[in-house]
């Protein structure tokens, strides 16, 4: 039976205040996408993102479907999404690294206190995923609380964290079985290479 699966609550939020904060923080990610059908997805991925709590792209369609026979699909536009060939993930990085910049040139700090957090994505029982590596996971412990050694990928983000709200101005995977991956300190060091302060009242540029 065809009902709205969402709560009643939800028709009772400023929708239109809503929907234009979200296009303002948006709008250097959609800039990048290539056509209006595209940009509209992706609104209504970060909707269902938030809806959701969840990156699984049922439990975010099921956030922004209001009709059972919808999610499906819904999910199946935001698989299509992420598969697009016509932009690639480097643009929504650096769709994502205008946010950051925009975000700091509203605040104009006199110094930016940047947190960087190398951490391991598990990816339990996967063999044959693209770039696939064997990392060490401390979290969560396994049976004994040991560390142990699993299938995933390293990753590091950069983190503004002295901003009234945190922004991410560098977010990288990289994979140890890969051409182009040298060592964990050399992603360090092109980060910090990556790194220009233009002046105290600008973001990050990022080459």
């Amino acid at each position: 039976m065809d009902r709205l699966l969402q709560s009643d609550a939800i028709d009772k939020l400023p929708v239109s205040e809503l929907e234009a904060a979200l296009e303002t923080f948006l709008g250097p990610m959609l800039r990048r996408l290539p056509e209006a059908r595209l940009r509209e997805v992706a609104r209504l991925v970060v909707k269902g993102i938030l809806g959701s709590q969840s990156p699984l792209a049922t439990q975010m369609a099921r956030a922004v479907a209001r009709e059972e026979n919808k999610i499906w699909p819904m999910a199946k536009r935001f698989y299509r999404f992420a598969w697009n060939p016509r932009f690639s993930h480097r643009d929504l990085l650096k769709g994502l690294y205008g946010i950051a910049q925009c975000r700091v040139a509203q605040h104009a700090p006199s110094h930016l206190v940047v947190a960087l957090d190398p951490l391991n994505f598990a990816k339990p029982y996967t063999e044959k995923l693209e770039g696939v590596s064997t990392v060490m996971k401390s979290t969560p412990p396994g049976p004994r609380k040991e560390e142990r050694l699993t299938s995933g990928y390293p990753a590091m983000t950069a983190t503004i964290v002295n901003l009234p709200e945190p922004v991410v101005s560098y977010a990288n995977w990289f994979s140890y079985v890969t051409a182009d991956f040298v060592s964990e300190d050399w992603e360090i060091y092109r980060w910090e290479a990556n790194l220009v302060f233009r002046t105290p009242s600008t973001a990050l540029a990022y080459s």
